[in-house]
């Protein structure tokens, strides 16, 4: 550890240690009380919407839900969401680099990252140019989320397409009252961290205006920004007597380096734009947006075979995508315990690329669910949905739902729960045929060789099956919260990026007898296990969270490796992960908590050299760990509160990656990000 640092650090927290002995007597601001009467609650208390898309106790959901609450997100030693859902049950988080982080749960956080759904206040945020959402690049704060809800399991029953064995909805923050807020954030390794908020109320209107700046350097490279985003949002509510209509509307521009083993580029020029209307009121829900992500790549591969320069992929290639949603969605009771959740969706989707063949692409999708509740002797819960999807890319889909809900008491509840849920191809999955590789001397054919290949229009959807049974109660009068739960999932159709490089006499590729395309003959897996999760609050000034995970997947078909065979475990999976967390609260305006994340060694499979052909090597990572903290002090006054602090990723040091990695033949490091100690300071404010 840097002792230089912990010596400057030291009269600062005697400061703070004689402030918390000997308080002013400083009177608490009428938000920081009503912050300690809200979250006082504990987590079995709460209402959430995602899991069944109406408002339900928590213990009543049919899937297994976490909540990161405003408080989780206020006491945190975080600076982004997917640092905060590193903490959750069984959801696994990967850094590929500064711009782009892979997320999955039960033991698919797979490097293109695309097998969960992201919503922002029911809007889905994923890209459709490869299916996933960038988590680096959202246009919100963390100070502008009021919560977080994790959903893991298939999705797909109700929200289709590639809610597939992860939903995480952000919830941003609604305007209540006139309030302005500004964070200032600055730290090792590039980090700049700028946001502000104003939120105004006249009458039945409520203003929220936010705008903000990020950057990162790379672990591994200081000094050049490999992350840099600037983002403007404005969302406006009209409260029409039990009924609201909303305008929600952002602007992002950025630039950065993004990280996968088939072509890591740096995107220049990125620039994100959305606006959603919507209405909500008692029976009706409908929303309709548009999004637009267009962007420029630089892409950094050569492409070699066995140290041979082939080609080169083209450079300042231009990519658009255009998305409008429109849903509408009806809830009713039609009697005594019943409730009916019914809705039907379209999107169109255009990609526009004119290094591609051909330039533009487009899809349809258009999605029709049904769920229906019944609640029996007050302490049994019966539900059971479908939903009908088509695309255009790939053929029709059901995907069902069945589950039960058992109360025995206010304080317990037992489930069990049965889904299907699939992943759609992307368009990079289908419709990538590039036109314009550069050839090197020698090899005019790469051209046409890759015109031909990586894109295949007869792939199928990726689908899982899942069996769970679930427990949530509290004891001790309600301070302590216990949920299990256990699943066996099957995974089939897995795509993978498969090749077959045949070699003329001299040891060269032969172009007119080799091929390369996407494949459903990938990875089918069988995944059991479980999770055990714990949060105990004594007191309420204190909060102790844990969380373990454990599981176990194997093969049921021939993996195209020579590496692997049919009944072998999974290497690339982390067996187990655990989450330990402590926050305090006090009241004379102290903050202080550290977090403990701890997971298995994983291995993967990589070409030998880091390039996109050649043999391939399995490459082993151990066990990590990680410890982070944070404090801060807060002094209220009014209305009006300021608060400086610091967080730290990673406080001993440690050197690791969340994803296993090679040296390319060029000297380029890829896989996941070298990590270490990430030291960040900030001062926020509410006028």
């Amino acid at each position: 550890m840097n002792t230089t640092w912990a010596r400057r650090a030291l009269p600062v927290l005697l400061v703070l240690l004689l402030q918390v002995l000997y308080p002013a007597g400083r009177a608490r601001a009428q938000e920081d009380e009503e912050f300690d009467e809200e979250f006082e609650l504990l987590e079995e208390e709460q209402t959430v919407y995602t899991a069944s898309r109406h408002e339900q106790s928590i213990s009543d959901s049919p899937a297994t839900v976490t909540v990161i609450t405003r408080r989780q997100i206020e006491n945190t030693h975080c600076t982004n969401v997917v640092c905060l859902l590193r903490q959750v049950p069984e959801v696994e988080v990967r850094r590929m680099g500064p711009m782009h982080h892979s997320v999955g749960a039960r033991a698919l956080a797979s490097e293109m990252n695309d097998k969960v759904l992201l919503l922002v206040d029911g809007r889905e945020d994923n890209f459709e140019s490869l299916g996933m959402p960038f988590w680096a690049i959202l246009d919100l704060h963390l100070d502008d989320i009021e919560r977080i809800e994790v959903v893991r399991g298939p999705g797909s029953a109700l929200y289709g397409a590639n809610a597939h064995s992860l939903v995480v909805n952000i919830i941003t923050r609604r305007a209540q009252r006139n309030l302005a807020e500004v964070f200032l954030g600055a730290g090792e390794h590039g980090r700049q961290n700028l946001g502000g908020r104003l939120h105004r109320v006249w009458e039945d209107w409520h203003l929220a205006l936010s705008a903000g700046r990020e950057t990162a350097d790379a672990f591994e490279q200081r000094g050049r920004k490999m992350r840099e985003t600037n983002w403007l949002a404005l969302r406006l509510d009209r409260d029409i007597g039990d009924s609201s209509l909303s305008l929600d509307s952002s602007f992002l521009h950025g630039q950065g380096l993004l990280v996968i083993n088939f072509a890591p580029t740096y995107m220049t020029g990125l620039n994100i734009a959305r606006a959603m209307l919507q209405f909500r009121g008692g029976l009706l829900r409908a929303h309709l947006w548009y999004q637009l992500f267009e962007v420029t790549n630089d892409f950094d591969l050569p492409l070699y075979y066995n140290n041979t320069l082939l080609g080169q992929m083209p450079q300042g290639s231009e990519i658009a995508n255009h998305s409008v949603d429109g849903e509408v969605q009806l809830t009713h009771s039609f009697f005594s315990g019943n409730l009916l959740v019914a809705g039907a969706n379209y999107r169109w989707l255009g990609l526009f690329w004119p290094d591609n063949d051909p330039e533009a692409v487009y899809q349809h999708r258009v999605g029709f669910f049904v769920q229906d509740e019944q609640r029996l002797w007050e302490k049994l819960l019966l539900v059971a949905a479908v939903r009908l999807d088509y695309n255009s890319i790939t053929p029709f889909t059901v995907s069902p739902r069945a589950a039960v809900v058992w109360r025995p008491t206010a304080e317990h509840a037992l489930r069990f729960h049965f889904g299907r849920a699939f992943r759609k191809p992307s368009f990079f999955n289908t419709s990538t045929h590039l036109k314009t590789i550069v050839p090197a001397p020698g090899f005019p054919e790469i051209t046409e060789f890759f015109h031909q290949s990586l894109g295949n229009e007869d792939l199928k959807n990726e689908s899982v099956t899942a069996f769970e049974i679930g427990y949530r109660g509290s004891f001790l009068s309600g301070a302590l919260s216990v949920q299990a739960d256990a699943f066996y999932n099957l995974y089939r159709n897995a795509i993978v990026f498969a090749f077959n490089m045949e070699e003329d006499n001299f040891g060269l590729p032969d172009l007119s007898r080799s091929w390369i395309r996407f494949e459903n003959e990938g990875v089918d897996v069988d995944t059991v296990g479980g999770s055990l999760a714990l949060q105990w609050q004594p007191w309420t000034w204190l909060e102790l969270r844990a969380n373990y995970t454990y599981r176990y997947s194997r093969y049921t078909n021939q993996v195209p490796s020579p590496l692997m065979k049919k009944g072998d475990r999974v290497p690339w999976e982390p067996a187990q992960l655990f989450n330990l967390a402590a926050d305090l609260n006090l009241e004379s305006g102290l903050r202080a908590g550290m977090a403990l994340f701890a997971r298995s060694g994983l291995s993967e499979f990589w070409t030998a050299d880091g390039g996109l052909f050649g043999q391939e090597v399995m490459v082993p990572d151990p066990a990590r760990f990680m410890l982070g903290g944070y404090l801060s002090w807060r002094l209220s006054c009014g209305s009006n509160w300021l608060e400086a602090g610091l967080r730290v990723f990673d406080l001993l040091g440690e050197k690791w990656r969340d994803l296993t990695g090679v040296v390319r033949f060029d000297g380029v490091p890829t896989g996941g990000q070298w990590m270490n100690r990430l030291v960040t300071l900030f001062l926020r404010g509410g006028f």
